[in-house]
């Protein structure tokens, strides 16, 4: 999460369902909790990526394949991708899930 304050980067896992891109610290988790249909534990709280903005983040990080996700509500993250290719597959398939409802 980009703010005021440096945030050391961590490892996380991503599940994209619908409107909400889900957090996990490990691929396990991922692929269990992801997998369900309910969304996971109670405790989760999703990033909602109705209404975002992302794009490759390019003077943000030096970090390779990383992209900038700015929620409506105008929280910053910045997540990095395995490789180009991924990274312009999650770019391309946020823009699509988070188009609102009169777009």
């Amino acid at each position: 999460k980009v703010g005021s304050a440096i945030w050391p980067w961590r490892r996380v896992f991503s599940v994209l369902r619908s409107h909400s891109l889900f957090l996990y610290k490990d691929k396990r988790e991922a692929v269990l909790k992801g997998a369900a249909l309910g969304g996971g534990a109670e405790e989760e709280q999703p990033i909602s990526i109705r209404g975002c903005l992302v794009d490759i983040a390019y003077s943000e990080t030096k970090r390779k394949h990383a992209l900038r996700l700015t929620t409506q509500d105008f929280c910053e993250y910045l997540l990095q991708a395995e490789d180009r290719e991924d990274m312009l597959e999650w770019i391309r398939v946020i823009r699509e899930n988070s188009k609102t409802d009169n777009e």
